[in-house]
Parts: C-alpha cells; sequence; structure tokens
C-alpha cells in the first residue's frame, strides 16, 4: 500500500513538473555583431643618440681584415697564415683604385714580415702583417694617411 502510494505521489510530481516545464520558454538570445574600436599604434620614433654616444665608422674599420680580432688602434690579429691576409690586402689595396704600390715580403726562419703600401691621390694605406715563428697570430697593423 505504502508503495502505491508513493508511485501516485511520484506520478503527481511527474506531470506537474512536465506541466512547468513545457510551459517555460527557452530563448536563445541570438548572436549581436559587436563593434569594438580598432586600437591605433602610433609608431614611436627611436630617440637620437647623443652627440657623445655617436658611432662614427672609422676609415680604419674597412681595412680591418675579415674574421681579425681588434687589439688596438689600427691594429689586429687573425689566426689565418700571413699569406692568404697579404694577398687580402693586395686586393684590397688594388680594389680602392690605389695605383701606386709597394709589395715587400720577407721570410727568415719562419719569421713573416710583409709591408704593403698602396696610394692614390687623396690616400695612402701602409699595411704590416707579422708573425713570428712558433707562433699561431699573425698581427696585422694599418696606417692611414691623407
Amino acid at each position: 500500500m505504502i508503495t502505491k502510494l508513493w508511485t501516485i505521489i511520484l506520478a503527481a510530481l511527474v506531470g506537474v513538473f512536465a506541466t512547468w516545464h513545457s510551459s517555460q520558454s527557452i530563448t536563445t538570445p541570438s548572436p549581436q555583431p559587436s563593434v569594438s574600436p580598432v586600437p591605433t599604434v602610433t609608431p614611436k620614433t627611436p630617440p637620437l643618440p647623443k652627440e657623445d654616444k655617436l658611432i662614427i665608422p672609422s676609415p680604419l674599420q674597412i681595412w680591418a681584415y675579415p674574421g681579425s680580432t681588434s687589439v688596438g688602434d689600427s691594429k689586429w690579429q687573425s689566426n689565418d697564415p700571413p699569406q692568404v691576409i697579404t694577398n687580402w690586402y693586395k686586393d684590397k689595396i688594388k680594389s680602392q683604385g690605389m695605383n701606386a704600390t709597394s709589395f715587400v715580403q720577407t721570410n727568415t726562419n719562419d719569421n713573416i714580415l710583409n709591408k704593403l703600401v698602396g696610394a692614390n691621390g687623396s690616400m695612402k694605406v701602409s699595411v704590416e702583417i707579422t708573425r713570428a715563428s712558433g707562433i699561431s697570430q699573425t698581427s696585422i697593423s694599418v696606417v692611414l694617411d691623407k
């Protein structure tokens, strides 16, 4: 008898719920286009360097042997063989339109001293390439005269 009573109560609740649920209208909002402001990007001009920090390439920089390490004003070192470095400087002197040239290469007991000089109407360059016997690094010195 108790189970019949629960069955009737349960059926009544289901009926009430079904009636209530069908009377509810479920509305789904339709998507609306939204307008968002587009951010404006204002380009920022980088600050100009201060005069004391302005870096101007020196004329000597074009005479630095590629891959060499600077060891002072107009002085570099490289692990390349002296003859390779000497040939690069010969080509560089000629490429700068220097027709008056002097190339002196010496090798005494594996001590290398090569002196190259080139000049045109406006400039003179002197290059000294040295490597002491038993030392792996070649030293390069460049002097420009205008």
